[in-house]
């Protein structure tokens, strides 16, 4: 799996589930990958700037964040910030 890139997407809405919930979630589903795909390098997830939740767990998962996109996306009409993080396999072996 040389050059590949996996974008975690997880939409979670607020009304379901707690934080503690999305932790649990967000550390299964990285672990199931890199066990899954061990030649797998990096794990990106993009977070709206304004979803301090999500921003949140991705921390305490390991996740860095990387950098700020100015007006990623287009949602319901209006243009959203993104926030970029990464996951290293190696962030997981230190």
């Amino acid at each position: 799996m040389k050059d590949v890139v996996v974008n975690l997407d997880i939409i979670w809405p607020p009304s379901i589930g707690t934080e503690v919930s999305l932790l649990k979630l967000s550390k299964m589903v990285v672990s199931s990958v890199f066990h899954d795909f061990p030649d797998l390098e990096r794990l990106e997830a993009l977070v709206d700037s304004e979803n301090l939740r999500s921003q949140r767990v991705l921390e305490k998962v390991g996740f860095t964040g990387e950098g700020f996109l100015r007006k990623y996306l287009i949602v319901k009409g209006s243009s959203r910030d993104i926030v970029m993080y990464s996951l290293l396999s190696a962030d997981l072996k230190s």
